[in-house]
């Protein structure tokens, strides 16, 4: 049998001390870590397509407007669905899940939003060895903006500032190269609206967490075609979300410019200008150029 993927989520000790020769052998060997993650994940991870069915059922019987009298029925299949999801998650997640310490208050969201986010990765065309591959990039993505921050006078503070920047613009990068850049923008949007998703569905105190799990799906789902269809929907989202949609989208355009690894490619579009390192940088043009990504 096939050993699970056992890469941990916040490898933060070889990633502080990495040289620059060991960092350029990393960019080098993402994609081949990625194929081997899609190997394992094939073979390791059943009864996705099952989910991905059932969960299409649900979500088509179910309405935001109904949220309080679902039938018995009906919160036993949210209940069953809810639950699947966990579990899913769980199996394509590291073994070590969930981490401890400082990193994990920083960077880890809630279970809520990232069972949100499986939930609304499930009603697209992403294998289930593209998510475990977005996952890997994730690490690289959230080691490089580490490492950076240490070293260049940011301390811990990766958020809202340049390492941040470097963080969004990594993961989009990486995932355009393992799977293309129509499913690295799918992972990008449902990660932005599952936190979207998650802050909505946890004001609901009448709501169990599974219940949450589903219904906070349902509102992601509608919050995103509605703000495709209306653009102060969109422009209402808060400076940080536009930044980190915007610089997403960059690093899905910079995935195929021809540069030998993400950081060259980042620095070459921050020292241009064509990143955001800062939520007060965002402008009327920025939201535009995001609501032009967002369609």
């Amino acid at each position: 049998m096939v050993n699970k993927l056992k890469i941990p989520l916040f490898v933060l000790s070889s990633a502080l001390v990495m040289s620059n020769s060991q960092v350029a052998f990393a960019e080098s060997t993402t994609s081949q870590d990625s194929e081997l993650t899609r190997k394992i994940i094939s073979e390791e991870v059943s009864g996705y397509d099952s989910l991905k069915a059932d969960a299409k059922q649900l979500f088509e019987n179910l309405s935001l407007n109904n949220m309080t009298n679902a039938t018995v029925e009906e919160k036993q299949k949210i209940d069953e669905i809810a639950n699947r999801i966990r579990v899913f998650y769980y199996s394509i997640a590291p073994v070590n899940y969930p981490p401890s310490g400082p990193v994990y208050y920083q960077y880890f969201e809630t279970e809520l939003s990232k069972n949100i986010e499986v939930s609304l990765n499930l009603d697209t065309n992403l294998t289930a060895s593209d998510l475990a591959t977005g996952l890997l990039n994730s690490n690289t993505a959230r080691d490089a903006g580490v490492k950076y921050a240490k070293e260049n006078g940011y301390g811990s503070v990766t958020w809202d500032n340049k390492p941040d920047a470097l963080r969004h613009f990594t993961w989009n990068y990486l995932n355009s190269q393992s799977f293309g850049v129509n499913k690295a923008r799918t992972i990008g949007d449902n990660h932005e609206l599952a936190l979207i998703g998650a802050n909505w569905a946890k004001d609901r105190p009448n709501l169990t967490h599974n219940e949450r799990v589903v219904y906070g799906t349902m509102y992601a789902k509608q919050f995103q075609k509605d703000s495709r269809q209306n653009d102060d929907m969109f422009f209402g989202l808060d400076n940080s979300t536009i930044m980190d949609l915007y610089n997403n989208s960059i690093g899905r355009q910079y995935s195929s410019k021809g540069y030998s690894g993400y950081m060259q490619a980042f620095n070459s579009a921050y020292d241009s200008n064509q990143l955001i390192g800062n939520p007060n940088q965002v402008t009327d043009n920025t939201r535009l150029k995001a609501w032009n990504a967002w369609q």
